[in-house]
């Protein structure tokens, strides 16, 4: 048993989860140990998330064509004594002609070419007489364009003809990669810790990486995109769970901010790594070895959430992480006058539940905790609410939020703005290297457009609000996604002006929709409903390839596509109450209390008798 169980005088300090903040104070909140482990976690997330932006510029597909054969080529230069310079102006004449086009995937046979007289590569006017004796096989090989990439996952396995499917089928690996890992590693992360589940992904990350690039089979280099999409995802979300565990209150937004910008900062350091080296062995192997070095001294110099271990009632190891904390700060506490108090399971006659509920999908939605008044009447700083029905003071379950009506249309507007959050999000990152112009310069633009996004979202759900804020990015993203679709040939400036508004809005909204989500939710189904909206955003991205695909339809048509679910998303968001200058909502009272006093009645004007006499929650 922790010594930490053994009884203590009642003049003890006493401290639990909820309080926790008070003991980061103490231990110098600005101090060596907590900077240090947001350097390293910022600097580890940067480097894995390059690993999805990597596909951007690895999964493309240049221009090929049939080759000619070495046995051919040989035979027409000694026996129809044609230079290197005349056969690249005939060797078009190797494959059959459909609709002005020169076949990529079929030549004509080698016995056929060796035997023609030579005058048929020699002749300027209409060859075809010749070529209906000819007979018609598949290409065996090809010869791809390396202007702008030296060698790709398209070249390397020659995903040409009726391979190329198989392109899109890594980038689908790669996105259910990621579905999966926001199930498991959040899960894994609250039963096991957050670090030791950090590390394993970032170590999955780099060793999955190495794999793809040594291993020469395209369904393995597609099974390792599949792990290094769960890896990262999983690297993502417990990163920033440890960091939201080890910072004070007052600070998180700004740290939840700088941690979006990871992503950012992933992304144009990707794109001058990549312009630098373009063969993509090489690039994968740059970003998997620094992953590895980066890994190492956060290895010796972090230590577990403190948080976590309380929650946990690892007494033990949480006195033991505090007191190193403590002496890297250089704080002197007398941790023996502090009583370190585990969460107890809360029965239903508790007038207050202070335990995060077992099942819940993400961690860090309960800091903020402390907001919520001990009594739970009050839901904002205002006054504005007022509860006193005992029965949801019993702990709730997750069926509650789709049997409670309010809960549930919350729920289901909430999820579809997390869907198209990341369909859009994804969709347009990974799609950004097709834009015409230079894709270095593209992607490079495409991270940076992301940095004023995030930290203007500060600012502006601090002043107008969390909908409003979200309601404005999305109908910003969704007008300028559509406005493409009436660009003119040749405009590529304008296309890519108005997709990088089209980046920033749904940068901004994604930088937004965590708090506001985490702002609805009562606390003990704070985390199951950030986990089903977050379920719900891991199939926005799997949909986003979908959609890039339908590209071969017509160029603009994805970004409409993408432009129609932004704009439905900001309409229906406005559905939802404003939570700034709110507390926490403690129950589900508080919550259906929120959703009734502080969203839009649209039709308060003309039925304002209607809203303003409803009968009270208990008579309903």
């Amino acid at each position: 048993m922790d010594q930490d169980h053994e009884a203590r005088s009642e003049g003890d300090y006493e401290i639990n989860e909820n309080d926790f903040d008070t003991i980061l104070e103490r231990l110098g909140r600005n101090g060596q140990y907590f900077i240090r482990s947001k350097i390293f976690m910022f600097i580890l997330v940067t480097v894995a998330a390059m690993n999805i932006g990597a596909s951007a510029f690895i999964d493309q597909s240049p221009a090929y064509e049939c080759q000619l054969p070495d046995q051919l080529r040989n035979n027409l230069i000694e026996k129809c004594n044609l230079s290197s310079s005349e056969l690249n102006e005939v060797k078009n004449r190797s494959c059959p002609i459909k609709n002005d086009e020169v076949s990529k995937c079929y030549s004509y046979s080698l016995d056929s070419l060796m035997h023609v007289n030579c005058s048929y590569w020699k002749e300027k006017g209409n060859v075809t007489v010749y070529q209906k004796y000819f007979d018609v096989v598949d290409c065996k090989s090809w010869v791809f364009d390396t202007s702008t990439y030296k060698s790709t996952i398209f070249t390397t396995f020659q995903l040409t003809c009726d391979k190329t499917w198989q392109l899109s089928l890594s980038k689908y690996a790669m996105l259910l990669g990621i579905f999966f890992g926001a199930f498991i590693a959040g899960h894994a992360s609250d039963s096991y810790g957050r670090r030791p589940i950090f590390l394993l992904m970032t170590a999955q990350i780099s060793i999955a990486t190495l794999l793809s690039v040594f291993v020469p089979n395209f369904y393995f280099y597609a099974a390792m995109r599949f792990l290094v999409g769960f890896g990262v995802i999983g690297a993502c979300e417990t990163g920033y769970v440890y960091l939201m565990e080890t910072t004070v209150s007052h600070q998180r937004i700004v740290t939840s901010q700088v941690m979006q910008t990871t992503f950012s900062v992933a992304f144009m350091l990707l794109a001058f790594v990549a312009y630098m080296e373009r063969t993509w062995q090489n690039l994968m192997l740059y970003i998997s070895i620094l992953l590895f070095i980066c890994g190492v001294p956060f290895f010796f110099l972090s230590g577990e959430s403190p948080r976590w271990l309380l929650s946990m009632g690892k007494l033990g190891r949480t006195r033991k992480v505090l007191e190193a904390i403590a002496k890297a700060n250089k704080k002197s506490i007398d941790f023996d006058n502090i009583k370190f108090l585990p969460l107890h399971k809360p029965t239903s006659d508790e007038p207050k539940l202070m335990v995060r509920e077992k099942g819940a999908l993400d961690d860090d939605d309960d800091d903020d905790d402390d907001d919520v008044t001990d009594s739970g009447d009050a839901l904002t700083s205002s006054g504005e609410c007022s509860n006193d029905n005992d029965k949801d003071r019993v702990r709730p379950k997750t069926r509650d939020i789709f049997q409670r009506k309010i809960l549930r249309n919350m729920t289901l507007i909430l999820c579809y703005n997390w869907f198209a959050c990341t369909c859009i999000y994804y969709g347009l990152t990974l799609n950004v290297t097709n834009l015409t112009g230079d894709p270095y310069v593209n992607f490079f633009l495409n991270g940076l457009v992301e940095v004023p996004a995030n930290m203007g979202a500060i600012w502006l759900i601090t002043k107008y609000g969390r909908r409003f804020t979200i309601s404005v990015a999305n109908t910003l993203s969704g007008l300028s996604l559509i406005s493409m679709l009436f660009v003119p040939q040749g405009y590529k400036d304008v296309n890519l002006v108005l997709y990088l508004l089209g980046k920033f809005g749904t940068s901004a909204t994604f930088s937004c929709i965590y708090l506001y989500t985490s702002e609805l939710y009562p606390t003990l189904l704070r985390g199951n409903g950030i986990g089903i909206c977050s379920s719900c955003a891991r199939i926005g991205g799997v949909a986003s390839q979908a959609v890039n695909n339908l590209a071969g339809v017509e160029t603009s048509l994805p970004y409409v596509i993408y432009g129609v679910i932004a704009l439905l998303a900001a309409l229906l968001i406005l559905c939802l109450p404003e939570t700034n200058g709110t507390t926490l909502p403690d129950s589900i009272a508080d919550t259906e209390c929120l959703y009734r006093k502080r969203r839009i009645h649209i039709l308060s004007k003309l039925k304002y008798n209607q809203v303003t006499t409803r009968a009270p929650l208990s008579q309903q």
